[in-house]
């Protein structure tokens, strides 16, 4: 997440020359309610033993196939609570996908929006900070196009009415 300046604007820097995309999925306008936490695991698909989430649910589900979505509950788990819960800030990680790919996270009861929010190469690890608005049942899909690992930190919750692209 970044916050704008007060004529709406965002600077980026770079140590060096590049390309930069930015994708926005969303913001928080004031009549919104954010609260953050310590980061809680969600999700983690690895079956090396190291998956461990805060209620042993979505824990080593195996390695996600390529074009797989995963759906993962979110709302009523740790400490999103179940009413009022309309998106969640994630951390979403891919690690040591077989292919350079992207990973997009999406309300389960919408279709996938063509933007990504995670985009890698073979072997990688990588993770990126994820406003993500929730299904009407609290989920939250996951699409990775390579085959992947997967885990998935909540670290806020947002209640009343956020703002978020698909």
């Amino acid at each position: 997440m970044a916050s704008l300046s007060s004529s709406g604007e965002l600077c980026v820097f770079s140590l060096a020359e590049t390309d930069v995309l930015i994708d926005i999925n969303g913001y928080i306008d004031e009549v919104s309610s954010p609260s953050a936490f310590a980061p809680e695991r969600f999700a983690d698909s690895r079956t090396d033993g190291s998956a461990d989430t805060i209620d042993g649910r979505f824990e080593a589900t195996g390695r996600l196939a390529a074009g797989e979505t995963w759906k993962i509950d979110v709302a009523g788990r740790g400490t999103i609570p179940e009413a009022g819960t309309v998106a969640a800030l994630l951390n979403v990680a891919v690690i040591n996908p077989a292919e350079s790919g992207f990973l997009t996270v999406f309300p389960c009861d919408e279709q996938r929006p063509e933007a990504s929010n995670v985009n890698y190469g073979p072997g990688d690890i990588v993770s990126n900070g994820v406003l993500a608005k929730l299904a009407f049942d609290g989920s939250v899909c996951v699409f990775t196009l390579a085959a992947a690992d997967v885990l998935v930190d909540a670290t806020g919750v947002i209640f009343g009415n956020p703002t978020i692209r698909d």
